[in-house]
């Protein structure tokens, strides 16, 4: 916003009525910068629609998702665990600076590489402005947020593989596991990309997807700006491929 952000008058209805879901990325960043572990914010619960992509943890199982936990039950109604209530309730963030991407990118989507308004947000009507948004800014978080998305898919579709393929029984522990050292193998090659770099690599990969390729796939080549990320995603392809820790971090229970 180029002026006061709605969200300084908030009441929390967005975050006591939705399910923050997240992507890895998402989680691996929470973790890693708070110190807390998977299991102490995440909760993962069985899609209602089983056939959208989720994680299994037995063979042909259950698909499930993850979401930011609750205080209290997981149902609607009750304020996302990071929620810090003030007074009058009114409320902030407690991890604003780190917080999900869906809750970065709120209440934007991207059309064709249009910023445009959701028409069901929960914040008062006439909040949000269009002509008031830094749309440069919204559009480089939908744009990381489309991205961190597909690299999210992809790392789920080689983990149902495995399991399919192991024909064990894994515990939502392990499958924690394999998304901290996934991000942790992948963070180390984008820690040598410039700001700049990076950012003119999401707006290409980006590009890409709204074309309907990918530089996750092996027959989609990789161009320039983000060919300096090839190291990056080769090392993830083959750090997954060889089930990322065959040390038994990532084992399957008894």
């Amino acid at each position: 916003m180029t002026g006061p952000s709605p969200c300084a008058t908030c009441s929390s209805r967005c975050c006591i009525d939705y399910v923050v879901t997240v992507t890895g990325y998402d989680a691996w960043r929470i973790a890693t910068e708070s110190g807390l572990g998977f299991e102490s914010f995440l909760v993962y619960f069985a899609l209602s629609d089983q056939t959208k992509p989720g994680f299994v943890l037995k063979p042909r199982g259950t698909r499930y998702d993850i979401a930011l936990d609750k205080v209290g039950d997981f149902r609607k109604g009750n304020p996302c665990i990071f929620w810090m209530d003030f007074m009058n309730g009114r409320g902030r963030c407690g991890i604003y600076r780190i917080r999900p991407h869906v809750c970065q990118t709120y209440p934007a989507y991207l059309s064709h590489g249009t910023v445009l308004l959701r028409d069901d947000v929960y914040c008062p009507e006439g909040a949000w402005h269009l002509v008031a948004m830094d749309l440069p800014e919204f559009r480089g978080r939908l744009e990381r947020f489309q991205v961190e998305q597909e690299i999210y898919a992809y790392l789920v579709d080689r983990w149902n593989r495995h399991v399919d393929l192991s024909g064990a029984q894994y515990s939502v522990r392990s499958y924690y596991a394999y998304l901290s050292e996934a991000y942790s193998e992948m963070e180390r090659s984008r820690a040598s990309l410039s700001p700049q770099a990076l950012r003119a690599a999401v707006e290409r990969w980006a590009a890409d997807c709204e074309a309907g390729s990918s530089p996750l796939l092996a027959n989609v080549p990789l161009h320039e700006p983000y060919e300096r990320w090839n190291a990056s995603i080769d090392s993830l392809r083959l750090a997954i491929e060889r089930n990322i820790v065959a040390d038994g971090s990532v084992a399957a229970e008894a």
